[in-house]
C-alpha cells in the first residue's frame, strides 16, 4: 500500500394535550405566545434585511393557540387583534369571582417541555400552573410592568394530559391568553445527518419572530435540510429568538453553528434561564463555518438563542444567523468514538452515485484502495449496529464499484469525477477520456507523475481489485434477501478477482504482483513487486469470491498464500515480515530486508489470525519495541512522525493473535487522542482520525483502521466458511 501525498492539508408529531386555564376569585390569568427570553425586552416590529438572497419562510410552530381553545366558566374571554401576536390575535379576560378556563385537546407523542407565554403587569394575578393536578410552576403577582414574556412550566411525558392555570391570590385583575409552546425533546438518539445534529428548521426547534431563510447550499455547507433545502436563518429584530429543549445522559457539549461577517451582531444565549457567553457573530471576513460551544450537565435543559440588538463596535449591522445545532457528549465512550469514525466514512460516500472520497475536501476517489478499506470497515459497522443509513451507504458504494469497473474487470488506482479540471487525471494519451466510466475518470497524483520516467496511469492493483468483493461478501451475508441487488453486481465485482488472477498471478511462486504502471515512452509495464501486505489484501478478495460463489479455485489460490506466507516473507534477520519480494514474473525473487513498515506486520497477523502464521508472535514482539513512551504511538525506525495507522495495525495484529491485552488497551488511547473533526465542513461529517502530527489529515482509511482496532474486530479467518 502506497501512502498518498496530499496537495491540501487542512485540519482543523402530533400532540393531544388537554389544556385547562382557570381564573377564579376575581383574578385574571395572563399569557401569550409572544415571548422574549429576557423579561423586559422591548417588543419591536420586523425590520427588512438588506440581503438579496433572503426569502421569507413559514416555520413549523409547536404551539397551542388560544383561538383553537374552548372557553368555560362565567367570565367572558374577548378576542383582540394585535399584529405582534403569533396568529394575529390574543384573548383577554377581566377577572371575576368564579373559575374560568380555556381547554384544548392535545396528545404528546414524546417527552416535551411546556412553555407558557404570558404578560406580566402590575395588575397581573399570581398564577399556579399544574399538569394532571400537580402544580409545576408558580408565577408571582406582577410587581412591575414587564410585558410579554415566557415561563417554563415543566416536562410532560408522551400521552394525554390536563394542564391548568389558576389564580392563587384574591383581587380583580386581568388575563391575556394566546397559547402555549410545546417543545419535544432533542437528544443524542435523534438527529438528521448524524446523531445529535439538528438543522435550523427542525420541527422541534421553535423560531419566533421575523426570521428569514437564506437558501445558499454553497455558502452554508452545514445545512442539508429536509424542509427548506440548504441554508440558514437570519434576523435583525431585537427579541426574535429560538427555543429548543434538550436532554443528555451525561455531560455534553452544545454547539451553535452560524455565519460570521462584518455586518453581523451578537446572539444572546441562555441555558435554563442563565445567560451564557454571547455569540459575537462579527468577523472582518465572512465565514460560513463558525460555531459557539457551551458545556451542559446531564439532564434536561431549555435553550434560548435571541437577537440581542447589540453588536461588536467594528460591525456595521445587528443581524444574527443560525445554521444548525449539535449535541456532543463531552467524554464519549469508545463505542461512541467508533460510531463517529464510521459516520465520517458514510458522509464521504456520495448520496447519489456512491462514490467515496478519500477525505472530506478531496476530489479523489478510492486512491490506493482508501475507499476499499473504508468499505470493509463500513460493512463491519453494519454488522455491529445495523444502522439503516450505514447499510444504504454500503450498498451505494458497492454499486459504485460495479459501475466503474472496466470491461476487462480492472479498476484503476484512483478516480476523479469527469469534468473536474482540478483533479489530476490519469492518461495514456494526454487529455484522453477513453477510460472514463459512469462519470468517473482514472487519476494519479503528483508523486507518480513526478517520477522519471513519469507514471501517468496505474491499473490492476492488488488491493483495489480485491476489496469490492470483500464488501459485497459481507453485505450478502448480512442481507441475503436482497438477492436482486447482490446478483446484479456480483458478475462485475467477481470480474475484478478474475482479472487479478489473469493479470497479476505468478505461477512460479503462487503470489500476486502489485500492479501495472503506464510509463511514458515505455507503455504498460508490470510493477515487479509482490508486496506482503498485498498478498493479505488478495487473500481477503479470494476468500470473499469463494464465499460468494463456492468456486474452489478461489479457495485454492487463497490457501496457498496463507500456507506459505510465513516461510516466504519472514525476514529472520529482523524478526519481521518483509514488505515484499522483488523480481520478474517467473523469475528469481529478492526479499527486501531494509524497510520497517507496520502494515505488513499487523495487517497480515490480523487477516490470518491466531493460528494462521507461526511467526506472527515473533513479529509482534519486534513491532512492540516501536511503541513510544506515551504507550500508544508506534514509530517504525527510522521514521520520525508516528502515524495513527501504525498504532491501529499493531492493535489489530495483537487482536488477531490474541496477545497482550494490556498493550492493546494502551494503544486505544491513540484513537481517542487523535480523533478529529473538520468542523468547517460538517456536511461531510465528523469523527475522522488524524493521520499524524506532521500530516493532520483525515483519510477515510484512517477512520477505517481506527474503527477496526478500537472495536477489536475478530480476525477474518472467523468470517469465511
Amino acid at each position: 500500500m502506497f501512502r498518498p501525498i496530499k496537495k491540501r492539508m487542512f485540519f482543523y408529531g402530533s400532540f393531544f394535550l388537554v389544556l385547562t386555564i382557570v381564573a377564579c376569585n376575581g383574578y385574571v390569568a395572563q399569557f401569550d405566545l409572544w415571548q422574549s427570553p429576557v423579561p423586559g425586552l422591548t417588543l419591536t416590529l420586523p425590520q427588512p434585511l438588506v440581503r438579496s438572497s433572503l426569502t421569507a419562510v413559514t416555520f413549523n410552530k409547536i404551539l397551542v393557540d388560544s383561538d383553537a381553545l374552548t372557553p368555560a366558566g362565567t367570565g367572558a374571554w374577548v378576542s383582540n387583534v394585535d399584529v405582534n401576536r403569533i396568529g394575529g390575535t390574543y384573548q383577554y379576560l377581566v377577572g371575576n369571582s368564579t373559575p374560568n378556563s380555556l381547554t384544548g385537546p392535545i396528545t404528546a407523542t414524546t417527552k416535551s417541555k411546556i412553555i407558557l407565554a404570558h404578560q406580566i403587569r402590575t395588575d397581573s394575578a399570581a398564577l399556579d400552573i399544574s399538569v394532571d393536578g400537580m402544580v409545576l410552576s408558580t408565577i408571582p403577582q406582577g410587581a412591575v410592568d414587564i410585558g410579554w414574556t415566557i415561563q417554563e412550566v415543566g416536562i410532560i411525558s408522551s400521552g394525554v394530559h390536563t394542564l391548568a392555570i389558576a389564580t392563587s391570590d384574591p383581587g380583580t385583575k386581568f388575563a391575556y391568553a394566546d397559547g402555549f409552546i410545546i417543545l419535544p425533546v432533542l437528544n443524542l438518539a435523534a438527529g438528521e445527518k448524524q446523531k445529535g445534529w439538528f438543522e435550523q428548521d427542525h420541527p422541534q426547534i421553535y423560531l419566533q419572530g421575523a426570521w428569514g431563510l437564506i437558501a445558499a447550499p454553497i455558502l452554508f455547507p452545514f445545512s442539508v435540510s429536509s424542509t427548506t433545502g440548504t441554508g440558514a436563518v437570519v434576523s435583525a429584530n431585537t427579541g426574535d429568538n429560538v427555543l429548543f429543549f434538550v436532554e443528555t445522559d451525561s455531560a455534553s457539549k452544545l454547539r451553535i453553528y452560524a455565519q460570521t461577517a462584518a455586518d453581523q451582531g451578537i446572539m444572546n444565549v441562555t441555558i435554563d434561564g442563565v445567560p451564557q457567553t454571547a455569540f459575537d457573530q462579527y468577523s472582518a471576513t465572512t465565514s460560513y463555518k463558525a460555531f459557539a460551544e457551551f458545556s451542559i450537565a446531564a439532564g434536561d435543559h431549555l435553550v434560548s438563542l435571541s437577537v440581542s440588538g447589540s453588536k461588536n463596535a467594528a460591525s456595521s449591522a445587528f443581524g444574527v444567523y443560525l445554521d444548525a445545532v449539535e449535541l456532543k457528549v463531552s467524554t464519549p465512550s469508545d463505542e461512541d468514538r467508533a460510531l463517529a469514525m464510521v459516520d465520517s466514512i458514510v458522509n464521504n460516500i456520495d448520496a447519489t452515485d456512491g462514490g467515496a472520497r478519500i477525505s472530506y475536501d478531496a476530489e479523489l476517489y478510492n486512491q490506493d484502495n482508501d475507499s476499499g478499506y473504508s468499505m470493509m470497515a463500513l460493512a463491519l459497522a453494519v454488522a455491529r449496529w445495523n444502522i439503516p443509513e450505514h447499510a444504504a451507504a454500503l450498498k451505494r458504494n458497492i454499486q459504485w464499484f460495479s459501475n466503474i469497473v472496466q470491461t476487462d474487470g480492472v479498476w484503476y488506482w484512483g478516480y476523479c469525477k469527469e469534468g473536474n479540471a482540478d483533479c489530476p487525471r490519469s492518461y495514456i494519451v494526454p487529455a484522453s477520456g477513453a477510460d472514463c466510466i459512469a462519470g468517473y475518470c482514472p487519476s494519479v497524483n503528483s508523486y507518480y507523475t513526478g517520477l522519471a520516467p513519469s507514471i501517468t496511469a496505474l491499473r490492476s492493483i492488488d488491493a483495489p481489485q480485491s476489496f469490492p468483493a470483500v464488501g459485497l461478501a459481507i453485505y450478502a451475508s448480512l442481507f441475503p434477501d436482497d438477492s436482486a441487488f447482490i446478483n446484479s453486481v456480483k458478475p462485475k465485482i467477481l470480474s475484478g478477482i478474475d482479472a487479478l488472477i489473469e493479470n497479476n498471478y505468478d505461477i512460479s511462486n503462487g503470489y500476486f504482483y502489485s500492479s501495472y504502471q503506464y510509463k511514458n515512452g515505455l507503455g504498460w509495464l508490470l510493477y515487479e513487486v509482490q508486496y506482503s501486505a498485498g498478498q493479505c489484501d488478495v487473500y481477503m478478495g479470494l476468500k470473499a469470491a469463494y464465499s460468494l460463489t463456492g468456486n474452489k479455485k478461489y479457495k485454492t489460490y487463497a490457501d496457498h498464500i496463507k500456507e506459505n506466507f510465513d516461510q516466504d516473507y519472514f525476514d529472520a534477520s529482523r524478526n519481521l515480515y518483509s514488505i515484499g519480494l522483488f523480481g520478474p514474473m517467473g523469475g528469481t525473487k529478492t526479499m527486501d530486508t531494509t524497510v520497517n513498515y507496520g502494515f505488513a506486520q499487523g495487517w497480515c497477523a490480523w487477516v490470518f489470525g491466531e493460528s494462521g502464521l507461526a511467526r506472527a508472535t515473533d513479529v509482534m514482539t519486534t513491532v512492540k519495541t516501536w511503541i513510544q513512551p506515551d504507550t500508544f504511538s508506534v514509530l517504525p525506525p527510522p521514521t520520525t512522525d508516528p502515524e495513527t495507522s501504525q498504532s491501529a495495525w499493531l492493535l489489530m495484529g495483537l487482536t488477531g493473535i490474541n496477545s497482550d491485552a494490556a498493550i492493546q488497551n494502551n494503544l486505544k488511547a491513540r484513537f481517542r487522542n487523535y480523533q478529529f473533526e473538520y468542523h468547517p465542513d460538517l456536511e461531510y461529517g465528523t469523527g475522522g482520525e488524524k493521520f499524524s502530527d506532521a500530516i493532520p489529515y483525515l483519510y477515510t482509511s484512517n477512520a477505517a483502521w481506527a474503527f477496526i482496532a478500537l472495536t477489536q474486530q475478530p480476525s477474518p479467518v472467523t468470517w469465511w466458511k
